[in-house]
């Protein structure tokens, strides 16, 4: 297994690697500029599957920054696939449904939905590139709210829900009343998401007995993460609940405009979340995972379920 490692970050993956043992090597490069020669790509050997997870998750980075990780070096990856004749397994983002108001399903792509910020258009841009090249062999993953170790609740960066942590651990010891409310709060602006299925469209992808080509990501609904986390830091289940929080009391603080947009954003940079990223956590799109779960029960594991976010509460938190 080879893994590309820009030079910089060698130091870390040799630190990692050595619980993964010799299997694993590094291949230095970095994208967009990757630029292997014909005795680099002689050496790797027989590629089956290459796995692209190299992105800009940083709804506050710059456009021209994103474009050029998201985008440009999502294209050096299919040249490089092509190059191998590997299938890629391309990990997008379920920003690619925009503000698409209704049911997105595992076969939707471009819906006419709006794409409101540099991440959304360039996640989208990226994967119409997979999508959009003739005879690429592919998978498509669309991650959804990504946290920390399941067991251990590791995380090397603070992003996506991570960011409200902190005002949730001041509500903890608010009341039990007060909790329990916030706690029912579903965050309207959140909508379901769950597994999710890509059938490849164009040339087939290569399969092994028993897999049907399925490419799975997991999205849950935030808010019970949230609920865990705002009802009892320290237990997993969500606590049962006596008040609700309604769309109407949310609704104001994130569509509000002008001047009364700059004071929502200041009190929110204040209690260290990102201004940006309340113009995004009204999910419109309701994620349809019907066949990812059949496939996944069908054909890998009859046991096989996803974990829900609120039972993983404890660990995340640490």
């Amino acid at each position: 297994m080879w893994v590309l490692v820009r030079r910089q970050s060698l130091g870390r993956f040799e630190r990692l690697a050595g619980q993964w043992g010799e299997r694993v090597k590094p291949l230095v490069g970095e994208l967009p500029e990757l630029s292997l020669t014909d005795e680099t790509i002689a050496e790797l050997g027989r590629i089956d599957h290459l796995v692209h997870c190299a992105a800009i998750y940083d709804l506050t980075a710059g456009e021209a920054e994103q474009r050029a990780a998201n985008v440009e070096g999502t294209r050096a990856v299919v040249q490089l696939a092509q190059r191998l004749g590997a299938t890629l397994h391309h990990v997008s983002s379920i920003a690619v449904a925009g503000d698409f108001p209704g049911e997105y399903t595992e076969d939707d792509f471009d819906v006419g939905q709006q794409l409101p910020t540099p991440y959304h258009q360039t996640k989208f841009e990226a994967e119409l590139l997979v999508r959009s090249t003739p005879g690429l062999r592919y998978r498509v993953y669309r991650p959804a709210v990504v946290v920390g170790d399941s067991r251990t609740g590791e995380m090397d960066k603070i992003d996506g829900p991570y960011y409200f942590f902190g005002v949730l651990a001041k509500l903890a010891v608010l009341p039990s009343f007060t909790t329990d409310t916030a706690a029912r709060h579903r965050a309207h602006q959140h909508r379901p998401g769950r597994l999710r299925r890509r059938r490849p469209r164009g040339a087939h992808a290569r399969r092994r007995p028993g897999w049907p080509g399925v490419s799975s990501d997991r999205a849950e609904k935030p808010s019970d993460c949230a609920a865990s986390t705002v009802g009892s830091p320290r237990r997993p289940a969500c606590p049962r609940c006596s008040g609700s929080l309604p769309r109407s009391v949310a609704t104001p603080v994130l569509k509000v405009r002008g001047r009364a947009k700059v004071l929502r954003n200041m009190a929110a940079t204040q209690l260290g979340i990102p201004a940006e990223v309340l113009d995004v956590v009204d999910l419109a799109p309701t994620f349809i995972a019907d066949e990812t779960r059949k496939a996944l029960q069908e054909h890998r594991n009859p046991g096989a379920r996803v974990r829900r976010v609120r039972t993983q509460a404890v660990a995340i938190l640490g």
